[in-house]
């Protein structure tokens, strides 16, 4: 992972790893890669697509020239189309994570680098200059723009440009309760991503389920060290829940 990112940002993209697992997710993938005459586990990612994206809103619209070509698009924003319409169908209303899927279609790869391309803003929190934002729009488009705003942050921190880090955040952790009040999910609990090298772990036990319990056991010791030697219930208890996460249920 990317260690530049905020831990906001780093949200978004655990997020997108527990989504990537699901088999509809996969089902998805596997069908638009056959539709764009891709191979089976996507393109390799070249010098010549990281020079195409030195502009941050080119990853927001990139589609690599081999891509159109294998796939004789005569639309060349199929894939962006619908990947963005996939990921909002299944609940996630993000220009970052139609991205990161059809990225992971092109290139079968999370790539982490785009939720560092603005800095200023990603799927939780945003810093904009309003005098700059209305300067720059008419009374329509102004209230239009900041309508669509308040759909993903309705809670807006006004901060004078005079004021330390540190009296922000003391203000901030003073009001954290008045902001949470704003919250329309804060009776649910949220879901927690687990830590990478535990994934990892349930990854490769649910990808041989098909062995015996026993041997799975030998092979997680072997590939993961002696303190992660777990019975065999809890192997199947893994198994369990690892296929209803891929079933999306």
């Amino acid at each position: 992972m990317n260690n530049d990112l905020t831990q906001s940002a780093k949200k978004t993209l655990h997020l997108f790893e527990e989504f990537v697992r699901k088999e509809e997710v996969a089902s998805f993938i596997k069908e638009l890669r056959k539709e764009l005459n891709l191979p089976s586990r996507g393109i390799p990612f070249t010098d010549a697509d990281k020079k195409a994206l030195t502009e941050p809103i080119s990853a927001f619209l990139y589609t690599p020239e081999r891509v159109i070509l294998l796939a004789k698009l005569e639309n060349e924003n199929r894939a962006l189309q619908a990947c963005n319409f996939f990921a909002n169908q299944q609940g996630h209303n993000s220009i970052y994570m139609g991205t990161l899927l059809r990225f992971y279609v092109f290139f079968d790869e999370t790539m982490d680098f785009i939720l560092s391309l603005f800095s200023s803003y990603n799927d939780y929190l945003r810093i904009e200059h309003l005098p700059s934002e209305l300067s720059s729009r008419d009374e329509k488009f102004a209230y239009n723009h900041f309508k669509a705003v308040s759909e993903n942050y309705p809670v807006v921190l006004l901060i004078n440009p005079e004021v330390s880090q540190r009296q922000i955040q003391d203000f901030v952790s003073k009001n954290w309760e008045y902001i949470q009040s704003f919250n329309k999910n804060k009776n649910v609990s949220p879901q927690r991503s687990k830590k990478k090298k535990i994934q990892k772990r349930n990854d490769f036990i649910y990808e041989n389920k098909h062995l015996p319990r026993k041997e799975i056991m030998t092979k997680v010791a072997d590939k993961f060290g002696s303190d992660e030697i777990l019975d065999y219930g809890y192997i199947g208890k893994i198994i369990s829940l690892e296929k209803k996460r891929r079933e999306n249920k």
